[in-house]
């Protein structure tokens, strides 16, 4: 069977499916093809205005390939994108298309419902994608496939997900030829790793809690890999690929210390390429620090979130103390790692003054680089519930989350915290010297004039060009 990947882009142009790659990987191994149709270098441009391009693309790739089951894979602030895709492919072809990812494992009916997809697969992917393939080679009946939910005449059959697979080296590895062109095009600047499945913690932002309680006794929901596989994955992608560095995507890298500086040992000796990875102030000592720059690391990325202790513990239950936060990033920058901090403005109460406490926590430990994203409230999160059981407006996601506002609060107004989030680096790396003039660019930014006539753009220009110079002359390379 053919089965064509569609990669809808979710974050940023350098981000590799790894999703999809181990699916891709299995279905391989059972002898089936696939292929990926990857937007997410469209990222950067507007999907409307590039459609006619993207629809010839597609259709090329549908014709050429000639595919027996399309499967996306998407986070739903780009559902409308995945829609109309699908809409397009229905519109040339009877092909089978199935929903994956972060998106539709929370929201099955409503995707089902506003979509023309056939199916959906909630969870973890790979043995339930088997299935489904298998089943429609044989032309099996597929309503009663675990983890899938179809649609079929109008009526939605819903199945519950199948036991993880708690020995992560049962699967094969994600299939990173995949991606081979951009390998061959030199647009890989990091190659991801994941060494674990499933995060034990339940910040209320994330759907990690609403995974836990769909795999209850299903499993033991964090899986760590087994050392030696993880550093034959990366021997053979070295080999192959000679990427420059690689990066691990776990929520918290450092979970196990025990666990972690056998890696880091064993990796400073067979392997000893630079990565960087990320995890949670409260999983960060120095020894690990250390541990960490002696194999190779680069950098260590350490949510921050929130400045103000009470967003931070009680709205996004980090239970992490401001303490913890400043001594990770002591002992990293001790150890010669350099950092990056990731922070989410707009939360739910949050006001004006709370954000200024997330710039001075960042001032006070200098990150070499931040990550301020605009909260969006998911669907399956209790930040969500929260926001509904305050009676608050929102609407659908329709882009990256770090672009757009969906929620107004009484607290702070959505204009307000999209212009902290134009000036928060300036604020956390800018002299104070010029404050006045980074607090006027600011309400500028904030008073936009909303419309498409001329001074308005030119208005908008200015005040952009603006913010963008002193970005170049007051930031760090």
């Amino acid at each position: 069977m053919r089965v064509l990947f569609v990669y809808p882009g979710q974050i940023r142009s350098t981000e590799q499916p790894l999703g999809l790659m181990y699916v891709s990987g299995l279905l391989k191994q059972h002898g089936h093809e696939t292929r990926l149709f990857d937007l997410t270098r469209e990222e950067d441009f507007s999907f409307e205005a590039r459609f006619p391009e993207i629809e010839k693309r597609l259709m090329d790739e549908l014709t050429s390939f000639s595919p027996q089951i399309v499967g996306f894979s998407f986070a739903v602030n780009v559902f409308n994108k995945a829609k109309t895709l699908t809409e397009l492919i229905k519109k040339y072809s009877n092909t089978m298309v199935i929903f994956g990812g972060a998106g539709p494992t929370v929201e099955p009916d409503r995707l089902l419902v506003e979509s023309v997809a056939d199916m959906i697969c909630v969870g973890e992917g790979e043995h339930a994608m088997l299935d489904v393939v298998a089943a429609l080679a044989a032309d099996r009946d597929m309503t009663g496939i675990p983890n899938i939910w179809c649609k079929v005449d109008g009526r939605i059959f819903r199945n519950d997900v199948r036991p993880l697979v708690e020995d992560l080296e049962r699967l094969p590895w994600p299939d990173r030829d995949l991606i081979g062109q951009q390998f061959e095009e030199g647009n890989i600047e990091w190659v991801s790793f994941i060494s674990a499945r499933g995060c034990p913690y339940h910040c209320t932002y994330c759907h990690n809690p609403y995974l836990q309680e769909l795999y209850k006794g299903k499993g033991c929901y964090v899986r760590l890999r087994n050392i030696g596989g993880l550093i034959a994955e990366i021997k053979d992608v070295v080999a192959k690929y000679n990427p420059p560095r690689i990066t691990f995507s776990d929520d918290t890298f450092t979970f196990s210390k025990q666990r972690i500086m056998e890696f880091c040992h064993t990796y400073a000796r067979e392997i000893a390429l630079p990565f960087q990875c990320q995890t949670r102030a409260n999983h960060l000592d120095l020894e690990i620090c250390q541990a960490l720059k002696d194999a190779g690391c680069e950098g260590v990325n350490i949510g921050i979130e929130a400045g103000n202790d009470y967003i931070r513990n009680q709205i996004w239950e980090r239970n992490m103390s401001r303490e913890d936060i400043i001594s990770a990033f002591s002992q990293a920058h001790e150890a010669g790692l350099k950092t990056g901090s990731f922070n989410i403005i707009g939360a739910p109460f949050e006001r004006e003054e709370n954000i200024w406490e997330t710039i001075e926590l960042n001032r006070l430990i200098r990150p070499d680089s931040l990550m301020h994203t605009i909260f969006m409230p998911f669907s399956g999160s209790k930040a969500k519930r929260i926001c509904e059981e305050q009676g608050w407006p929102m609407r659908p996601p329709s882009a990256p989350y770090y672009q757009e506002i969906i929620l107004e609060q009484p607290s702070i107004s959505p204009r307000k915290v999209l212009s902290f989030q134009e000036m928060f680096k300036l604020y956390v790396y800018g002299n104070r010297f010029l404050y006045p003039l980074f607090h006027l660019l600011q309400v500028l930014w904030e008073h936009f004039p909303e419309g498409r006539k001329l001074h308005h753009r030119i208005y908008r220009t200015v005040v952009h060009q603006s913010i963008q110079l002193l970005r170049r002359l007051c930031l760090p390379a």
